[in-house]
Formats: structure tokens, C-alpha cells, sequence
């Protein structure tokens, strides 16, 4: 009896769209660049403003994350929208897919977090790097040619274990295991890279502002 390995749509051109969604989502890493860059004195005047306050970095840190996070995943959410209006299937879990994009969203943000936090990059230099990290990553989820994260499951899983463009890109599986281990995965990314940013900026002392 044939059974269904996935209850979304089984049109391999599908694996483009979900993997436009997982470009879109780590490219807001661009926007956590510029919170970073806001956060440290020799790099903006914002910066300087924000070290002479008595408020914790931490706190400006986690309080304009979640107004990044909020906005780029209504931005996401609209496209979904507009996707699944010109016909594209996703399928019936539309809970699990916007729980992806929420998950992609907060990763992506978490990229920029870390490399924002390199004070002694420029911020071109830093936005070049997340735009390359970004590409690179949705290239290996199919974005470009459909069947290069299936060349990578059979031969190098552990990438497509790591990389959170294929964890976004993939399908909706029947079986709640591999979608839970999926976003646990990045959330657990997400978390590392923030917390890592997050201390780096704290290190950072200045001798005048």
C-alpha cells in the first residue's frame, strides 16, 4: 500500500519556494547588523549615546532583537500569504510552516547578532560576510538547482543538519520527529549565536566616548 512521506505537496518545484523563504529569513540578518553597530561606540554615534546610559546592553539587545524578530516575521507571513494566493501548494501544516518561518527568522537575526558584534569589521565588510554566509547556505538548500540537498543528505548529512537554510527549506514530513528535531536544532543555533554576540559586545571597552 503506498503511503505519503510528507503531507505537503509533492512538486519538486516547491523546494524553490521554500527555499526563497529560507534566503528571506537569513537575510534579516542585515537588519541585526545595523542593532549592533548602534550598540558600540567606535562604530556609530548612536553607539556612543547608548554606552554612556546606565540601561544594560543586554537589555537594548533582547528588547530591539524582538522588535526585529516580530517585523520579519510579518514580512515572511505576508509573503506566505501572497505565495499560497498565486496557487503555490504548501501543503495542509500551515502552523508548522509559520513556525518555521518564526524559528528562520529568529536564526537569521541570531547570524547578524554574532557578525555585528566584530567591532573591528566595517559595516560593509560585515554586510558582505552575511550576504555571502546567506547565499552560500541557501545555494546548498536548492535555491539555485533542485537536488544539491539531496546530493548532501546521501553523502554529507550533517550539513544539511547544520545548515539552517535546509532546515527551513525542507518540507513538512508526517513524521513530527524530524520537524521537532528540525526546529530544535535552530533554535539551539539561534540561541548560541546571540548569546556569543552578546558577550563580545560586552567585552568591548572604550577609553573615551
Amino acid at each position: 500500500k503506498e503511503k505519503a512521506s510528507t503531507e505537503g505537496s509533492q512538486n519538486v518545484y516547491n523546494n524553490y519556494f521554500y527555499a526563497i523563504f529560507a534566503m528571506s529569513c537569513l537575510f534579516a540578518s542585515l537588519s541585526s547588523i545595523g542593532m549592533m553597530n548602534n550598540l558600540q561606540a567606535n562604530v556609530s554615534a548612536t553607539g556612543k549615546r547608548k554606552n554612556v546610559s546606565p540601561q544594560r546592553k543586554m537589555t537594548f539587545v533582547l528588547a530591539e532583537f524582538a522588535a526585529l524578530l516580530l517585523i520579519h516575521f510579518v514580512v515572511e507571513v505576508i509573503s506566505f500569504i501572497y505565495m499560497s494566493c498565486i496557487g503555490v501548494d504548501f501543503g495542509d501544516r500551515v502552523w508548522e510552516i509559520l513556525l518555521t518561518l518564526f524559528v528562520g527568522c529568529f536564526i537569521g537575526l541570531a547570524i547578524g547578532v554574532i557578525v555585528g558584534a566584530i567591532s573591528k569589521l566595517a559595516e560593509g565588510t560585515k554586510i558582505g560576510i552575511v550576504i555571502g554566509i546567506s547565499m552560500v547556505m541557501s545555494i546548498l538548500s536548492d535555491l539555485c538547482i533542485n537536488g544539491i540537498k539531496y546530493e548532501i543528505q546521501q553523502h554529507v548529512p550533517i550539513i544539511n543538519k547544520l545548515n539552517p537554510a535546509a532546515l527551513i527549506s525542507l518540507n513538512v514530513y508526517s513524521d513530527h520527529q524530524v520537524f521537532t528535531e528540525n526546529i530544535v536544532i535552530m533554535a539551539i543555533e539561534a540561541v548560541v549565536l546571540i548569546t556569543v554576540g552578546i558577550l563580545m559586545v560586552r567585552r568591548n571597552r572604550y577609553a573615551s566616548v
